[in-house]
C-alpha cells in the first residue's frame, strides 16, 4: 500500500502544482487522489498519520521538496512566497467585506 500512496501524493502534489499552489500535510491528505494502479478506488481511505509519514521519509527526495510546511514540484520554491502573499491578502479583503457587511446590515 505504501507505493500506492507514494503514488497518489506525488499526483496530488503535481495536480496542485501545475494551479501554482503549494499544499500542506493536512491538504495533501485532503486532497489526495486515491486510485489504485487500474484507476479504481481505493478499497480503504488513506489516514493523515499514513500521508505525514509518507511525506517525512525519504521516499520522495527527487520528486517533492518541502519549504515552510508546504510541499510541491523541485524548482518551484517561489510558489510557497507567492501563496503566503496570496493568504495575506485574503485575510485583508474578508476583513473589509465584514466590515461592509456590518455597515450594510
Amino acid at each position: 500500500m505504501s507505493y500506492l500512496i507514494g503514488k497518489n501524493i506525488v499526483a496530488t502534489v503535481t495536480y496542485y502544482d501545475v494551479m501554482d499552489f503549494p499544499l500542506t500535510a493536512f491538504e495533501v491528505w485532503k486532497y489526495l487522489i486515491e486510485h489504485d494502479r487500474d484507476g479504481n478506488r481505493l478499497n480503504r481511505p488513506v489516514t493523515l498519520s499514513e500521508v505525514w509519514g509518507a511525506l517525512a521519509s525519504d521516499q520522495f527526495a527527487r520528486k517533492i521538496e518541502k519549504k515552510n510546511g508546504f510541499y510541491f514540484l523541485p524548482g518551484r520554491e517561489a510558489l510557497v512566497q507567492k501563496r503566503i502573499q496570496s493568504e495575506k491578502l485574503s485575510v485583508e479583503k474578508l476583513r473589509g467585506m465584514r466590515r461592509l457587511a456590518r455597515i450594510l446590515q
